[in-house]
This record gives C-alpha cells, sequence and structure tokens, in this order.
C-alpha cells in the first residue's frame, strides 16, 4: 500500500505554478498525493483555471464582492498602521486564506504532508504536529513568516530554490 502525501497549497493559481504542479506528478508516481489549494471566487466565479484532476481538492475562500474587497484592504492598512507592529504585518487575506485551509484540512489523514510556504507550512503544522516544507515565497515582514521561523523545530525538511533564499529565511 502506498503511503499517502498530502500538500497544502495556500494560493489559488495551483495551476499556473510548476514547480508544485512537478512535484505533485512526480509524486504520483510512488505515493497517494491529494492536494489541497485555495479557491478564490470573484463576483462568484473562480479567479484561475483550476487544476482538473480529483486528487486536487479546493478549500473555497469566500466571495467577497469588489467593495468588500476595498473595506478589507483599507480595515488591514488601518490595523498595520495602528495596531500592528512594521515587523509583524498581518495580511487579512491570508489569515482567512489559513482558516479556510484549515477547515479544509483538519480531517484528512496522511503519512506525510508537505506546506507551501509560511502559511501552508502553519496550517500543516497545526494539524500533523511536523511537515514539509516547500519554499516559493520569502517576505520575512509578514506575521506568518515569522510564526513558521518560531515552529521550525518542526520541519521535517526543506525544498527551496536556492542557498541564498535559504539564507533569507533565517532557520
Amino acid at each position: 500500500m502506498k503511503k499517502k502525501v498530502i500538500i497544502i497549497y495556500p494560493d489559488h493559481w495551483f495551476s499556473y505554478s510548476p514547480t508544485l504542479t512537478n512535484i505533485f506528478e512526480l509524486l504520483s508516481e510512488r505515493f497517494e498525493v491529494q492536494v489541497v489549494a485555495v479557491e478564490l471566487l470573484l463576483n462568484g466565479k473562480p479567479a484561475c483555471v483550476r487544476y482538473e484532476d480529483p486528487r486536487v481538492i479546493y478549500a473555497r475562500f469566500p466571495s467577497i464582492p469588489k467593495l468588500g474587497w476595498r473595506f478589507l484592504n483599507k480595515t488591514e492598512a488601518l490595523f498595520n498602521r495602528y495596531i500592528g507592529k512594521s515587523s509583524r504585518r498581518i495580511s487579512f487575506f491570508r489569515l482567512i486564506q489559513t482558516i479556510v485551509l484549515y477547515l479544509k484540512c483538519r480531517k484528512l489523514e496522511a503519512d506525510e504532508v508537505i506546506g507551501v510556504d509560511a502559511v501552508g507550512f502553519l496550517v500543516a503544522q497545526r494539524i500533523f504536529k511536523k511537515a514539509h516544507l516547500v519554499s516559493l515565497e520569502i517576505s520575512t515582514d509578514d506575521w506568518f513568516y515569522q510564526q513558521l521561523v518560531k515552529k521550525a523545530s518542526h520541519i521535517q525538511s526543506i525544498l527551496i530554490q536556492s542557498e541564498e533564499r535559504l539564507r533569507l529565511l533565517k532557520l
């Protein structure tokens, strides 16, 4: 019986990420792989083309009208300006992504889990305790990145694009 691997991808453009789609396809040759990705709806329609494979499941991000996005952005800006510290910028969008992914993944079972970037890893770590990290984007002033650094002991392995980016992670 093949080991089950879950990849938690925190963004809505999985089908446009050659790194992740290639990892998914290569791992599928040896493991039972499932991807959980975010699906963002804009005016009730998916913002990106779906990766059409039954092993890719989508955590639906709430559909927010254009006016709602403006309000969310203004509120986030005020929050970060007056309440958040500049070294701990928090993105409300990322916060909602984290909640949506957590709710979708919390009942899943796996032998190995891969979290993509800070949000994917933090969701994986919260549910499965230990996870592998694929780092595509680094935003060192982000609250989620700072939580990732705090949870570094829970990282089983890191797949990253270069030594320079690894040094930037400061793990």
